[in-house]
């Protein structure tokens, strides 16, 4: 719920449980919910306590137990613990080194395994 520019938590008596205090809220999806304060998203539990600080600069919903986040211009998968599970291109690129061509040969793999990752999790 909006209240004088800021989002809160009420519950079905209209009754604050989190107060008004982000710039930007989302619902809650697996007992997480996404919230932003100047232009930063994390998540909070039920309780109202940050769960995964605010860190990112796009967040999506929590499904069978990840979230797909981005910092940057790198996107990768979270748990609900804020562990990264299925990392970026340019994070492993970043590791191991890999030269230009080795990176368009990964991508194109990299990008396979994506989309067959996120069809299992929509399943």
């Amino acid at each position: 719920m909006k209240k004088d520019g800021l989002w809160g938590y009420v519950n079905t008596s209209g009754e604050i449980v989190i107060p008004f205090q982000f710039d930007d809220a989302g619902y809650f999806s697996e007992t997480l919910a996404k919230i932003n304060k100047k232009d930063q998203w994390g998540f909070i539990n039920t309780a109202g306590e940050i769960m995964i600080p605010l860190y990112f600069n796009s967040v999506n919903y929590f499904r069978k137990g990840l979230s797909l986040v981005g910092k940057d211009d790198l996107s990768f998968y979270i748990d609900k613990t804020g562990d990264i599970v299925i990392s970026g291109c340019k994070i492993i690129w970043k590791r191991i080194g890999f030269t230009p061509a080795q990176q368009s040969t990964f991508l194109i793999f990299h990008q396979q395994i994506s989309a067959l990752r996120t069809s299992m999790i929509q399943i």
